[in-house]
């Protein structure tokens, strides 16, 4: 049962398979279903907020890189470091993911103008991450993973009914455009939805934030879930 929720738990492969690691339960099953559950998130929801909506025009608010020059890039893998590391001494699962984004946008949040990697640093970030969580993958792991697949695919499609329902519940409330919600509620990962933000010509902040804001609210209730799961193998 404890390979179940992580193979459902809606947070990202990576924070779902260093749980997994921690917890000597089989990691790449869980990585399979949860990157379906990613795919599945990110080639649905366009596809629907373009059948209801028609393409996005830009918006202005997207950001752009920055040139390899600028002084101020050398401050970023400073900032990663520090926060890395307090999210360890803090016993966070990724803490090398969760602590620099933390702690980059709370400088962000507090008027430190930090500049953004160039477009082919965010590439050669996901090509690593793509390639480590695809090393995982065995040949035989189809054929054995079927029951989290099947049950990560109804849980995926649950969870877009549950949060395209509540984004549409939220519109009307709010200043915020619809497809935004929809991007900001999506249980998809962070940095799998802010890109898609990014394609559609959404704010990549507010998407992002949304996600930190769900990570945080999930990620210590993670652990003592998985515990009482383990209950049950």
């Amino acid at each position: 049962m404890s390979r179940m929720v992580l193979a459902t738990f809606p947070v990202a492969p990576v924070e779902a398979a260093i749980i997994a690691e921690s917890r000597g339960l089989p990691v790449a099953p869980v990585i399979l279903a949860q990157s379906l559950r990613i795919a599945a998130i990110v080639v649905l929801v366009p596809m629907l907020l373009y059948a209801i909506d028609g393409f996005s025009r830009p918006n202005g608010t997207g950001a752009a890189g920055a040139a390899f020059d600028d002084p101020l890039l050398l401050a970023l893998p400073l900032i990663g470091l520090a926060g890395g590391l307090l999210f360890r001494r803090l016993g966070w699962a990724n803490p090398w993911f969760l602590g620099p984004l933390s702690l980059a946008a709370a400088l962000t949040a507090a008027g430190a103008g930090l500049p953004h990697y160039p477009p082919v640093v965010l590439a050669g970030a996901q090509l690593i991450l793509g390639a480590w969580l695809g090393s995982t993958f065995q040949a035989k792991l189809l054929h054995a993973a079927r029951r989290e697949l099947a049950v990560s695919m109804l849980g995926t499609l649950g969870l877009l009914v549950l949060t395209c329902g509540s984004a549409a519940a939220l519109a009307p409330f709010t200043p915020l455009d619809w497809r935004l919600l929809v991007l900001g509620i999506a249980p998809g990962g962070v940095t799998e939805m802010g890109l898609t933000a990014q394609v559609l010509h959404q704010n990549v902040s507010v998407v992002t934030a949304a996600h930190l804001v769900r990570i945080f609210l999930l990620m210590p209730l993670a652990r003592p879930l998985l515990s009482w799961s383990q209950r049950f193998d």
